[in-house]
């Protein structure tokens, strides 16, 4: 009888370190804007109406006050108006923000990278802090991104 309930409570306890494991970094999913802070970070309202705070991830753009940074607010506003997300989570800020990559689904188009298209229009950075933590053909193709704003002199690079 011993054996049997330490096998239990052994299996619960696996199953609770595993449960912890997977709602660390959750799966991809769809929201709707509720509210953007600035260039690179907004609030969406999930499929249960439930306020999330995201951060997109491989980015940094310019804080409101700085040079660039109302216009880099607006842009993403406007990248961001649609009536459905993808979110894909990659971890949690110290302020609690999803860090994710955000997609918006653009019918026969592949989907737009949100993040990538406020590189491309120059309003915002390669954030190189976080480079070691993703893929390598994401980082890749966001310093294109870049290279081609500051090449043609879109946003933060007009000057």
């Amino acid at each position: 009888m011993q054996t049997y309930r330490l096998a239990i409570i052994g299996t619960l306890l696996a199953g609770l370190v595993a449960w912890g494991d997977a709602s660390a970094q959750p799966a991809r999913f769809q929201a709707r804007l509720h509210s953007v802070q600035d260039g690179d970070s907004f609030i969406v309202l999930d499929r249960f109406g439930k306020r999330e705070r995201v951060r997109l991830s491989g980015i940094d753009a310019p804080e409101l006050e700085q040079a660039g940074g109302p216009q880099a607010k607006a842009a993403l506003e406007s990248l961001l108006f649609a009536p459905e997300l993808d979110i894909e989570p990659r971890k949690r800020d110290p302020f609690g923000r999803w860090v994710a990559r955000v997609y918006l689904e653009r019918g026969n188009k592949p989907p737009l990278d949100i993040a990538r298209a406020q590189l491309l229009a120059g309003h915002a950075w390669v954030f190189n802090r976080y480079t070691k933590e993703q893929p390598g053909s994401e980082v890749r193709e966001d310093r294109q991104a870049e290279e081609h704003a500051r090449r043609t002199m879109k946003g933060l690079w007009a000057d």
